[in-house]
């Protein structure tokens, strides 16, 4: 498993995990969580080493219809992409404000100087 699905299928576990059947969240707590090779979770609960990987992947696939069908992640991923614009557009105007401040300040300084004959 890729770097990227493994962060994905932890991401729909964590999230969605409490709707797998017992069975199926316990061979993927096991494999995700415990870092546990198909053959080791199989040895564990006394089932095939097949069984473990249908559990697996049938555990995927309905992970995969929760979010297809609630869109938790990609709205929080929505979320989270919008805060950083907004969060940098603030940080731009901040940034901004401060220019125009320093920018009155001289335009007062030279008025000042150019009353005052100097």
């Amino acid at each position: 498993m890729k770097l990227e699905e493994y962060v994905r299928f932890n991401q729909l576990y964590d999230l969605y995990g409490a709707l797998l059947t017992q069975r199926q969240s316990e061979v993927v707590r096991l494999h995700i969580c415990e870092d546990l090779s198909l053959f080791e979770i199989a040895e564990r609960m006394e089932i095939s080493r097949q069984a473990v990987s249908d559990a697996i992947s049938s555990a995927k696939i309905k992970l995969e219809v929760y979010e297809e069908k609630l869109h938790i992640i990609s709205r929080t991923e929505k979320f989270q992409s919008l805060l950083r614009e907004l969060k940098s557009m603030t940080e731009a105007d901040e940034r901004m404000q401060k220019i125009m401040d320093e920018m009155t300040e001289i335009w007062k300084t030279d008025s000042e100087e150019e009353q005052n004959g100097i």
